[in-house]
């Protein structure tokens, strides 16, 4: 098996994780890194030891040691980005969301296809090895009834909001907002474990002059309930727990979960996490071996889609609209 060749898009404490998780993929190297400034693109490369550096992304897109890309750049980026990326054949990775609504996922994944190259959502939950340990647990509870998942944190970026200071992650207009952000997680979940749901109701509270600071979604399965509570403004320590009519599954947390605990009847037990950090080892470890194959599959493209879908009808319901909302037009961007 070859070398996956890698160039990373953006400069946060995410591609400093990605960077980490890198280093123990055998079959992974980082080439190039971009950034809209050449110093910060030179100065990241030289502390990582990363022989290439761009800050014109069309020169970045045409290098020929670059198999493939990593985007963390902020939401609203996330389409032009990947879809330049894809057109010149290059394998892409990209932060969650995927894109800012489904219809531009759906272009960026028809535009993956199209150039007979694999796009791949880096959502942590679908690859870390503790939800299939959960999967082969929710067959020992029963018909499930209740599913209680959430992800609350408090985010940093808020004390400065308060005092004036906009960053990134508190800017509508960059297609964030807590439900993009960390909302995405319990959604992406419940997709992934139960697949889409009949109906959802959704409620949030909106930060006056910015992005929606907290919300709730229920999600009516027909024979059960799923209740998804996220936050930027407040911080949790409930578990996430899927009730069955014969025990239940608790789990924290569920971006990566910590432990999980089965209980049926008067019997617990509690079970050892498997897997080792950093976690994000999982998602870049299996996006190479698929593009060292020879088919491309479908599972990761439905769960993004599927979650993209959702979190479109909430916001909806919530009227949370983006700038990016009205640039999708049928094939317009080809």
């Amino acid at each position: 098996m070859g070398t996956v060749r890698f160039g990373i898009i953006g400069s946060n404490f995410i591609t400093d994780r990605f960077f980490e998780a890198a280093k123990l993929c055998e079959n992974v190297e980082i080439r190039a890194i971009y950034s809209r400034d050449i110093n910060k693109a030179r100065r990241l490369a030289d502390e990582k030891g990363i022989p290439l550096f761009f800050d014109n992304l069309k020169a970045f897109s045409e290098c020929n040691e670059i198999d493939a890309v990593y985007i963390a750049s902020p939401n609203s980026c996330h389409f032009e980005q990947t879809m330049m990326m894809l057109k010149a054949k290059k394998h892409v990775i990209c932060e969650k969301p995927l894109a800012s609504n489904y219809a531009e996922g759906s272009v960026m994944f028809q535009c993956a296809k199209d150039n007979g190259v694999f796009l791949m959502e880096a959502m942590r939950p679908v690859f870390h090895p503790a939800y299939q340990v959960i999967r082969e647990k929710l067959k020992e509870i029963g018909p499930i009834r209740q599913v209680t998942l959430s992800y609350c944190q408090y985010s940093s970026r808020y004390n400065k909001f308060k005092r004036g200071i906009i960053e990134n992650a508190f800017d509508p207009s960059l297609s964030n907002g807590s439900i993009m952000d960390i909302g995405c997680y319990p959604i992406h979940v419940m997709v992934m474990l139960f697949g889409l749901p009949g109906e959802i109701m959704s409620m949030g509270i909106r930060i006056p002059e910015s992005i929606d600071g907290n919300g709730n979604i229920i999600a009516h399965y027909g024979e059960f309930l799923a209740n998804i509570s996220y936050s930027k403004i407040t911080d949790s320590y409930l578990e996430n727990e899927i009730q069955g009519e014969n025990g239940s599954v608790c789990f924290y947390d569920i971006a990566s979960p910590k432990n999980i605990c089965c209980r049926i009847g008067g019997n617990v037990q509690n079970i050892e996490v498997p897997g080792s950090e950093p976690d994000m080892q999982y998602e870049i470890r299996e996006f190479a071996n698929i593009i060292q194959g020879t088919e491309y599959p479908d599972t990761y493209q439905n769960y993004s889609l599927d979650t993209l879908h959702l979190i479109d009808e909430a916001r909806a319901q919530m009227n949370i609209v983006f700038p990016a909302d009205t640039l999708v037009r049928g094939d317009f961007f080809y």
